[in-house]
């Protein structure tokens, strides 16, 4: 039976579609596992600003939550939360640090059921069976050939998994602003802006006089790849004789291109899809579509 495979823009629409295909019984409603195969883990923790997505929310509210709480490096552990997996395996090529196999439980601790905490081992005792709750294994590996998944599997692949950009290829984005907000940035070393993480914020003044912030490197360049274009079409065919080999109950899949993001490289990136589309044809009969999660009345 050919397997479901949605290819997609961003790598948090992916939660998005686990929960369409649970709505639909291509995955379980709850406990399958994730097979997590990307060069970075999408594992931080959200801020949320409204509580978290309830168990029984439809694709609409889904895709709401998503827009207003899910980024490209936080979708992991909300998608544990709500019920999807019962298991996490990553696998990253260029593995920094030690692998890991044991529990890790998610739990919101506030009345409002925004404030997200993870720890490593078992759920507390005075925590389970509440609805913000979750425990799963968590399991970090260095090869390919230690997954070895023991429920349906969402297998979720990023493709800058085969090579990525070091310093994410963007173009700049330009934000204008009051003259007020201007100054202040232009003036205050402590501005929020300039002191928290992401991409780097520079002033600018328009022959108009529009006063914009821009976003990123004005030239829109990444530096630096994690692999050679030769590299990273040998890790793809190691890739698809692992997925020969394996055995496990793959029941949906997801791609992410990453391309927006700047992540996969663009001259890359329609390479890439091709090559793994192949793959996965081969391996899973794999019917495969490109999506969106943000377009209002997506086809299902």
């Amino acid at each position: 039976m050919p397997v479901p495979c949605v290819v997609f823009e961003e790598h948090h629409e992916a939660f998005y579609f686990w929960k369409e295909a649970a709505a639909k019984g291509v995955l379980p409603a709850r406990g399958s596992s994730l097979v997590h195969i990307d060069e970075h883990s999408d594992m931080d923790l959200p801020t949320l600003q409204g509580p978290m997505l309830e168990p029984g929310a439809g694709l609409e509210e889904t895709r709401a939550f998503i827009l207003k709480e899910l980024n490209i490096a936080n979708f992991i552990w909300p998608a544990v939360l709500h019920g999807f997996f019962s298991e996490v395996w990553w696998h990253r090529e260029h593995e920094a640090t030690l692998p890991y196999d044991g529990s890790v439980c998610i739990f919101t601790t506030d009345a409002q059921r925004r404030a997200m905490v993870w720890a490593r081992g078992p759920l507390p005792p005075d925590l389970q069976g509440k609805p913000d709750a979750a425990q799963a294994r968590f399991a970090r590996v260095k090869n390919l050939s230690d997954i070895r998944p023991q429920y349906p599997v969402a297998l979720d692949i990023c493709l800058d998994y085969f090579s990525c950009n070091l310093t994410p290829e963007r173009d700049p984005v330009a934000l204008e602003v009051t003259a007020e907000e201007y100054e202040r940035f232009k003036n205050n070393p402590y501005h929020l802006l300039r002191i928290s993480p992401g991409a780097p914020v520079s002033p600018s003044v328009t022959p108009e006089n529009k006063h914009l912030l821009v976003f990123g490197r004005s030239d829109g360049r990444g530096e630096g790849r994690t692999a050679t274009d030769e590299e990273a079409f040998a890790r793809m065919e190691r890739f698809g004789a692992w997925l020969k080999d394996t055995e496990m109950d793959c029941r949906f899949i997801g791609v992410s291109l990453s391309r927006i993001s700047g992540y996969t490289p663009r001259d890359l990136c329609d390479r890439l899809l091709e090559r793994l589309s192949g793959i996965l044809k081969e391996r899973f009969s794999a019917d495969i579509r490109r999506r969106s999660a943000f377009a209002s009345g997506a086809p299902s």
